[in-house]
């Protein structure tokens, strides 16, 4: 192949990468079946899986967390918890 065919190859797949990565807001009710496919899933704050719901992780799936130090879970009945 062509050193332009490569590139344009390359270009292709990034194109691929960067859409595939799905942004989850602060407080957004998620659920439903996340995947590798579609990773990586990043979650800015606080992601909710309201009653009732499920939210199944497939194996592979890339899931990154916004870090700081600015939490503020007083409520008694939020459980922090990543469970996979």
């Amino acid at each position: 192949m062509t050193r332009t065919l490569w590139f344009y190859v390359f270009i292709f797949i990034l194109f691929l990468q960067t859409r595939a990565q799905k942004i989850i807001d602060d407080k957004s009710e998620i659920s439903g079946i996340w995947d590798a496919a579609h990773s990586p899933y990043l979650i800015n704050g606080e992601a909710i899986v309201p009653e009732n719901h499920t939210l199944i992780i497939k194996p592979g799936t890339r899931i990154e967390f916004k870090v700081g130090s600015n939490h503020d879970y007083v409520n008694p009945s939020f459980d922090l918890v990543l469970l996979c």
